[in-house]
């Protein structure tokens, strides 16, 4: 099984040295997790900033609302004109598109956190198979590409437990 890389970044500790045998799901090495943890923090951040303008547009849609409802009430008594109705009624539907595209913003940046969390988690590999690291292409301070098309194999694990050898 070739390692490598989903994510692009120097190579902060590896576990193991070529010859070792490594059960499955263990440590095997640790990318720079710095640049992938901030961008985290940054989403995070902008998902409060995101869902705090939810919040203010959720308030507004509520005073709009109320606001139309006393000017619907003042209309039917005949105390208000159909023009400042007509006002009222726009101004609720432009507050409840506004509150809707934030909501969808909201969503937009919980998907971004995801996003960003999944590239975090990759920082981290562990072992896919009990085995023996039979090559070692890499070494600490070494920059791993992580790259969905072309791959960059950091090492190598065989099991070589099955194999047999004709003499």
């Amino acid at each position: 099984v070739n390692i490598s890389a989903d994510v692009s970044a120097k190579i902060m500790r590896l576990s193991v040295k070529e010859g070792d045998w490594v059960e499955k799901g263990q440590f095997l090495l640790e990318l720079d997790r710095e640049r992938y943890s901030a961008e985290v923090e940054s989403v995070q951040a902008s998902l409060r900033a995101t869902q705090a303008q939810a919040r203010v547009a959720e308030e507004n849609l509520t005073k709009v609302r109320k606001d139309l409802e006393r000017v619907q009430s003042l209309f039917d008594q005949r105390l208000e004109s159909q023009s400042a109705l007509d006002a009222a009624s726009a101004t609720a539907e432009v507050e409840q598109a506004r509150h809707r595209a934030a909501l969808d913003q909201v969503e937009q940046i919980r998907a971004s956190l995801k996003q960003a969390q999944d590239a975090l988690s990759k920082t981290t590999i562990y072992a896919p198979m009990g085995g023996t690291v039979s090559k070692l292409n890499k070494e600490v301070g070494e920059i791993a590409l992580g790259s969905q098309f072309q791959e960059d194999v950091i090492l190598e694990i065989s099991n070589l437990q099955g194999m047999e050898a004709l003499v």
